[in-house]
């Protein structure tokens, strides 16, 4: 997972860059910075841990707007995360 300065660093001395960069990203978690760097130099941003391994399922607002639109805590993460065009890609901390 490469940052800003170490997205530079890679870029300064002519060297090609990631085409997709896997950074922690969830909307408690926005990071944006490198997501703005990303974007503007066409790297593909893979969230990290995009529904907070369950941590934040229960946020009173998540839960308020998921039954607004009539959606899953889940599904209005996952489609939060695609309609914004970032790879969600969800850590299970029991897989072994």
């Amino acid at each position: 997972m490469a940052g800003v300065k170490h997205l530079k660093e890679i870029k300064a001395p002519g060297l090609e860059t990631p085409n997709v960069n896997q950074i922690e990203l969830d909307p408690w978690c926005q990071q944006k910075p490198i997501v703005e760097y990303q974007k503007k130099n066409s790297i593909v941003i893979e969230a990290y841990s995009p529904f907070t391994v369950g941590e934040y399922l229960d946020d009173a607002y998540l839960i308020a707007l998921a039954k607004k639109v009539r959606l899953t805590n889940l599904v209005l993460l996952s489609r939060l995360f695609t309609l914004n065009q970032k790879i969600p890609f969800e850590y299970n901390k029991d897989a072994t």
